[in-house]
């Protein structure tokens, strides 16, 4: 991230460079109603769609360089952040958000949209290492009421989202 100095070198670059008919980001930013948290960008979409037409919606905002998906969170942290991204829309209502999980239920595997590790970080609904079959599809909630991911929904439920890319 950019501290103050840098933001004000960066602002006078910018001038210069308009001036002289170029632009050139120097810090990482985030695209238009993103918000930042670490070195990604998050969108929440209030809108109720099923988790493939989420993800959909997810891969339409891909940049020309950088692809977006549901949500992939890999830390406690990022959790937090989500947290408080979805509570602050919804004001301590009951919620849940699609996250960009999809889980195998042959192999018994589970798998990121984006390809990250699903290994890296878990939050399962009655266990923090694996999770536990007492749905009916192969899709994975978060839900901000209980504070774990519900794994095996219905993907075709309409739910709210969180997309997720990395910052340019």
């Amino acid at each position: 991230m950019c501290n103050h100095n840098m933001r004000n070198r960066i602002h006078l670059l910018f001038l210069l460079s308009v001036r002289i008919g170029v632009v050139t980001a120097l810090c990482n930013i985030c695209p238009f109603q993103w918000t930042p948290f670490g070195t990604n960008c998050y969108r929440l979409y209030k809108e109720g769609l099923s988790y493939d037409m989420a993800e959909q919606n997810c891969l339409d905002l891909s940049t020309y360089r950088k692809e977006a998906h549901l949500v992939s969170i890999n830390s406690q942290e990022e959790l937090d952040f989500i947290t408080q991204l979805v509570s602050n829309v919804y004001r301590g209502q009951w919620k849940e958000i699609w996250i960009g999980m999809r889980l195998d239920s042959t192999a018994q595997t589970a798998t990121w949209e984006d390809g990250s590790d699903p290994t890296a970080f878990s939050y399962w609904y009655g266990s923090t290492t694996t999770p536990v079959r007492y749905g009916y599809g192969d899709c994975t909630l978060y839900t901000i009421s209980t504070d774990k991911w519900h794994p095996w929904w219905n993907c075709n439920a309409n739910v709210p989202s969180v997309c997720k890319i990395d910052q340019d």
